[in-house]
């Protein structure tokens, strides 16, 4: 399993236009490309940053081909979307996961 994750800090100014944008355009437009199979999107609570709120999203596929499928053809329009939207009001960052254990309580 790979983990697409994208750590976005946006002015607390335009946070709900932002939230409204990311769950309503953004993220249904990557989940359409059937490329990833599940997406989650958090909000950072520990957030040491006065004027930004914190967000991670978390988009799942099977495997690191699927991934760079998603890399190659899609992810520089999208984040060129976001970027003309958003100019000026976020700071982002993208991490690629590779699962290799998973732990669980037995119960």
């Amino acid at each position: 399993m790979i983990i697409y994750k994208v750590i976005i800090k946006i002015e607390k100014k335009i946070e709900k236009e932002w939230l409204n944008w990311i769950r309503e355009v953004h993220i249904p437009e990557i989940m359409d490309l059937n490329i990833f199979y599940k997406s989650r999107l958090f909000n950072i609570i520990k957030n040491k940053e006065k004027e930004f709120s914190s967000f991670c999203i978390e988009y799942y596929c099977h495997s690191e081909k699927e991934y760079n499928k998603y890399k190659k053809k899609y992810s520089k329009n999208l984040q060129i979307k976001h970027i003309e939207k958003f100019k000026g009001k976020f700071k982002g960052k993208r991490l690629i996961l590779s699962l290799k254990n998973e732990f669980t309580v037995k119960i």
